[in-house]
């Protein structure tokens, strides 16, 4: 289990670290560790491959959710 979600910004390919694994903008990349150097430990959801990549190449991931409405209360019941 990943404790954070990012997408690749661009592509980058495993030639600058040998643990470092590729990615493709748009792909994401599960997040298990930052090594606080511009690297962190990830997988990339698209290809399986596990490994190091550059942070900096990746943003993080936001999703929304509908928050849930409750038109019986109102607000002098506050």
């Amino acid at each position: 289990m990943f404790s954070q979600l990012k997408q690749a910004m661009t592509s980058y390919s495993n030639s600058v670290v040998m643990l470092q694994c590729s990615s493709a903008p748009g792909d994401n990349v599960g997040i298990a560790g930052n090594h606080w150097d511009g690297f962190s430990k990830g997988t990339n959801h698209r290809t399986g491959m596990s490994g190091l990549f550059p942070s900096y190449k990746t943003e993080d991931v936001v999703v929304k959710v509908a928050m849930p409405t409750y038109p019986e209360a109102s607000a002098k019941d506050r």
